[in-house]
């Protein structure tokens, strides 16, 4: 037989943590509602199945910490002193926690890792012409370059048609010009046989690199894995922030690997996103550690482009958070939640539930901001190469102009030479 409360009232503690639970303040009726989360929408099916109305009390952020008398506060605490009955809004489950209240099926599995700025695009780019080569490669080729000029001045005391470094050019681009010179003239020969072999083959690399650099860009300086963010902190180059009041925090603190360093807390994830954010540009820069649900959504929220999350794998995470629904430990029908719990989690009501969040958001900042980016699909664009195509069109038009001055010219020479006859 169902589980019928009769329309009795349960009170529920609640902590705004999306996308979990989503939380809106009315500063004009000075009130505050439940606008959706996965776990809302848990709350509102067990509601219906098993007949119940519900109280909510915010908690205000505070999933809670065990005081020295033995109490707790928070949320937490709440259900420890049988003040509500059971709470919602992504509560981690640890062995403190689980003595002091009890904790349902386990509905979430998620990986703990952090968010870091986003490697610059527009810089990456603003270096793409010269990223084929390495630094000492470029700096042959200016040596080349320098030894061709001083040929050249070396080369025409002894003949005046030569022109060596014209010659190098135009053999550097591929143009389609006759060489003038004096065949005699052992050092040019071979200097030019010499050139138009190495610069075959240098504009033939450039080019095939240049080309899988324009398929597959790659955007440097990404953290992916918790050990190169431990090597950041202890070089002073980024230090971590959690959330005030969570799990996370002196579970950060005791790391095996010491990241708590210089550590700091935030109020939400609002602020550790904004934080990372702000300090993308200088030094040190901030790293936000969370559940990967959670970065995910406030990533959504607050700009892809701007954060990177590594990917999902054993390097990038620092261990697996349980989420459960804490009840009171007296409370009487923890079996037939625990069931029902049990059963919408294992046909992937959470799964679509968190997705349908997702979806929302997504397309509601597309609408509203226009923001379709994706660091997972970047695509390369003629926009990158904006600054070349500059240089390109003004040289068409430089060589426009002077052809038509040319022309010119020599009409007018022809006409004068007529008028002269």
């Amino acid at each position: 037989m169902k589980l019928n409360f009769e329309n009795k009232t349960l009170t529920v503690g609640i902590n705004e943590n999306a996308p979990y639970t989503f939380l809106r303040v009315d500063d004009e009726f000075e009130k505050w509602f439940t606008v959706g989360g996965s776990e809302t929408r848990l709350l509102e099916t067990l509601s219906l199945y098993f007949n119940f109305t519900y109280k909510l009390v915010n908690c205000h952020r505070n999933w809670g910490h065990k005081n020295e008398n033995g109490t707790w506060n928070g949320l937490i605490g709440l259900l420890f002193g049988q003040n509500a009955d059971f709470g919602i809004g992504g509560v981690s489950i640890n062995h403190e926690r689980n003595e002091a209240v009890l904790f349902l099926y386990p509905h979430q599995m998620d990986q703990v890792t952090f968010t870091t700025p986003a490697a610059s695009i527009n810089d990456y780019y603003r270096h793409f012409l010269i990223e084929p080569f390495e630094t000492s490669v470029w700096h042959s080729f200016i040596l080349c370059i320098s030894i061709c000029i001083i040929l050249d001045r070396i080369i025409k005391k002894y003949d005046q048609k030569s022109d060596l470094f014209w010659a190098s050019l135009v053999l550097l681009f591929r143009q389609p010009r006759n060489i003038r010179t004096n065949l005699s003239s052992q050092p040019f020969l071979s200097w030019i046989i010499c050139w138009n072999i190495g610069m075959f083959i240098f504009s033939t690399a450039y080019a095939g690199q240049f080309y899988s650099l324009i398929t597959v860009p790659e955007i440097p300086d990404e953290i992916d894995s918790v050990l190169q963010l431990y090597h950041e902190v202890q070089s002073d180059e980024m230090f971590v922030v959690t959330v005030a009041n969570s799990l996370y925090t002196s579970i950060v603190k005791n790391f095996p690997l010491d990241i708590g360093k210089n550590s700091q807390v935030v109020g939400d994830a609002k602020e550790g996103f904004k934080l990372v954010r702000n300090n993308s540009e200088q030094l040190p820069r901030v790293a936000f550690i969370a559940e990967r649900k959670k970065l995910l959504y406030h990533r959504i929220m607050s700009g892809e482009k701007f954060f990177h999350i590594p990917p999902e794998n054993f390097d990038s995470s620092l261990f697996i958070d349980i989420l459960s629904i804490p009840m009171r430990q007296n409370f009487p029908y923890v079996k037939e939640f625990d069931t029902t719990i049990q059963h919408l989690t294992s046909i992937g009501f959470f799964d679509y539930w968190h997705e349908r969040e997702y979806q929302i958001l997504t397309r509601v900042r597309e609408r509203i901001i226009g923001d379709s980016f994706n660091r997972q699909t970047i695509a390369f664009e003629l926009v990158h190469l904006k600054s070349l195509f500059v240089i390109f069109i003004i040289g068409l038009l430089a060589a426009a102009i002077a052809f038509m001055i040319e022309i010119i010219w020599k009409m007018i020479y022809i006409f004068l030479g007529y008028s002269k006859e």
